[in-house]
């Protein structure tokens, strides 16, 4: 049904840094506007609620699209930009016609890792506590459903103490343990790889200037991360390389 006159919608698009998002940081004050970006615009239908698309609209200097809608109707503008995680935001108009404003959060996708935080471990031990699951749950595994066609890699960090070959598989069995467990969740497996550094890629020193023990960094350096390193695309593995270009990988 077609309405007699349209609203004027006006969206303001803000860009944050996705591992700010995780350690829950962000306020709208911080984000950045995502300047000249296609969005597109869906129509849902109102039976089946199925995406029909309309247009894609090009942001503003400001960060920003305006956009006239027919009355009493709902929509969809999806951000689908492959570095940035997918977001969107409904639109529902109603049978007044006033202009409405709304805003959509972005999270950037770094081709680096992203530290996930309280995911810890037993000393010496790679089993996921309680704590852990936890993390992973309202992590990783929520961004993951939130975005069926990213690829993502798990990355495990230990600090210096031991030998390098055994911290080499200590932490792949702890990046190992936390794929295993998105699996478990339902992530398909074809979207997860793992991989551990050991004391390989460290923060900051495991030492002070004096050679002394630094505790705080090692700390630091005791990390489990992600990095999203590709997208599934018709069934199809396509890897990035880098600035977000891709190559197909084999199934």
């Amino acid at each position: 049904r077609k309405a007699i006159e349209d609203v004027s919608r006006e969206v303001e698009l803000l860009e944050f840094d996705l591992s700010d998002s995780l350690s829950k940081k962000r306020t709208d004050e911080e984000g950045k506007p995502v300047i000249q970006k296609d969005v597109n615009l869906y129509t849902l239908d109102e039976e089946t609620d199925e995406e029909i698309y309309l247009t894609t609209l090009t942001t503003d200097e400001k960060g920003r699209i305006e956009v006239p809608l027919d009355l009493d109707r709902e929509y969809l503008l999806k951000m689908e930009d492959p570095s940035y995680l997918t977001e969107s935001v409904r639109i529902k108009t109603g049978k007044a016609g006033k202009p409405i404003e709304s805003v959509l959060r972005l999270n950037k996708i770094a081709l680096a890792e992203i530290v996930v935080p309280n995911i810890y471990y037993p000393f010496d031990e790679y089993y996921l506590t309680e704590d852990a699951r936890h993390a992973i749950d309202t992590s990783i595994y929520k961004i993951m459903l939130e975005n069926p066609e990213i690829i993502v890699e798990i990355g495990s960090h230990t600090d210096s103490k031991g030998s390098f070959p055994y911290n080499m598989n200590l932490s792949n069995n702890r990046a190992k343990s936390v794929v295993n467990y998105l699996r478990k969740l339902g992530i398909d497996k074809q979207r997860l790889s793992y991989k551990g550094y050991g004391e390989a890629k460290p923060l900051v020193p495991n030492e002070k200037a004096d050679g002394s023990d630094d505790v705080v960094g090692r700390a630091k350096n005791r990390r489990t991360s992600f990095r999203v390193i590709g997208r599934l695309v018709d069934g199809e593995k396509v890897i990035y390389k880098d600035d977000f270009k891709a190559t197909k990988a084999d199934r």
